[in-house]
């Protein structure tokens, strides 16, 4: 397999995307329609790209329907201190594909999607290729991603294939090893981005900020802080100056299915379905036995279990346990995908 070979296959794979993206009307293939995460951030990607703000209005609807004509439905509201309505959602994933979907309608956020995927081979490719000769790099890089249902996610308007899309790129200028090490600083801003996503990112981007501590690269670690900070600083300050809170999932939530506040005089807030999460901990209960099962699905779920959606993943993990453990860092790491998972 020789280097040109896999630049034609690059170039070929970038085409495909976007013959697929401006070829595909995402509305008819959804049959005029989407269902709960898909409605909030469909919404709040056309908000932004034609209001620039996170209110819910009138326009917006109006410009919802036109596009996707059964409408948002199960998008979520909040109505914040001064009477207005804000989409209850984190915004990162819709202030990235904004632009394109400005840009191009629909097929931009197809477009936007697919170049996630892209991207994500090329840098799976570049990070193995540091460690091993290209054609295993190749090789490895495509089998990680074709062997799981990745792909798919280019249909879907939601958050799932950008949070793996931006952990990757993380990770990649986590590890790569740049001519200038500075680059490497720009993990700090896909780590922000990631936890603004979603929160619970923060359990695995914590432990590579405490091995940077444990290895004493103050450096490494003080930039990528620093970045992280102010990025989410920026993000949660944007949140604030929209909303009036810094939480995107504060306040009293509700969800709305068929009818939609301002269509119609008589459709207000006040008929949505109640989604509050300010007395969470009190309406749910979380127990040993719920977490063994939580944990049961997170492996074999239909939906959501590794061994049907991330088989790699889980084989990478197995792989991982099976081995010897070496008294250096992220040694015992080393074998499997060094990039991804060692600290040098």
């Amino acid at each position: 397999m020789t280097t040109k070979f896999i630049r034609i296959f690059f170039i070929l794979f970038l085409l495909f995307i976007i013959f697929f993206s401006f070829g595909t009307d995402l509305a008819k293939t959804k049959k005029g329609g989407f269902f709960s995460d898909e409605s909030t951030y469909f919404s709040i990607i056309q908000s932004l790209a034609f209001d620039g703000d996170l209110e819910y209005t009138r326009a917006d609807i109006v410009r919802i329907r036109e596009i996707f004509w059964v409408g948002p439905t199960g998008v979520f509201l909040k109505k914040g201190h001064d009477g207005r309505l804000y989409y209850a959602k984190s915004f990162i994933y819709p202030l990235v594909v904004a632009p394109f979907f400005r840009l191009f309608g629909t097929h931009g956020i197809l477009l936007a999607n697919g170049l996630m995927i892209f991207f994500v081979l090329l840098m799976g490719f570049l990070l193995l290729r540091q460690h091993h000769p290209q054609e295993k790099s190749f090789t490895l890089t495509i089998i990680y991603l074709f062997s799981s249902i990745t792909f798919i996610y280019i249909w879907w308007i939601t958050a799932d294939l950008f949070n793996f899309f931006i952990n990757f790129a993380a990770l990649f200028f986590f590890f790569y090893h740049f001519k200038k090490p500075a680059w490497n600083s720009l993990a700090g801003l896909f780590f922000a981005a990631a936890v603004f996503s979603k929160p619970n990112n923060i359990l695995h981007i914590g432990i590579l900020f405490l091995l940077l501590l444990y290895q004493k690269d103050w450096k490494k670690f003080l930039s990528m802080a620093l970045i992280c900070l102010l990025v989410l600083s920026s993000l949660l300050y944007f949140n604030y100056i929209q909303t009036g809170a810094f939480n995107y999932m504060s306040g009293e939530r509700r969800s709305f299915y068929g009818n939609f506040p301002f269509e119609r005089p008589d459709f207000t807030f006040a008929g949505g379905f109640p989604m509050s999460s300010d007395n969470y901990w009190s309406r749910f209960y979380l127990s040993p036995a719920i977490a063994l099962l939580n944990l049961f699905y997170y492996i074999f779920g239909r939906f959501t279990g590794m061994i049907v959606y991330f088989p790699s993943a889980l084989f990478l993990l197995l792989l991982f346990f099976s081995r010897k453990k070496n008294r250096r860092i992220g040694s015992c790491w080393r074998p499997l995908a060094p990039p991804f998972f060692s600290i040098s």
